[in-house]
């Protein structure tokens, strides 16, 4: 016997064919983001939000990362920063 329920990256990725996994906020949704269609998905309880980025008060991919940290704050954030603040936080860990 398998089990037929859809994955979260199959519910994600059935909105957007190129979804994968950007991180799981400190509510336990997990967001997914498409490059070709500039859109967040966001999985909870099995349902799907989908936001064109367009259509919300972020630019791009980092405003999300901090508009979710803001919000709901990140249990697991798999998108960083720049390559600046990754030196920087690199650099304040050397001290």
């Amino acid at each position: 016997m398998t089990d037929a329920t859809p994955t979260e990256k199959h519910i994600a990725q059935q909105h957007c064919h190129d979804a994968w996994c950007i991180g799981i906020d400190a509510d336990g949704a997990t967001h997914y983001w498409s490059q070709y269609f500039e859109t967040i998905i966001v999985i909870e309880d099995g349902d799907a939000d989908v936001f064109e980025l367009a259509d919300t008060p972020c630019d791009i991919l980092a405003d999300w990362r901090d508009h979710v940290a803001t919000k709901r704050g990140w249990s697991d954030c798999r998108i960083g920063g720049s390559i600046i603040e990754d030196i920087q936080t690199a650099a304040e860990v050397l001290r």
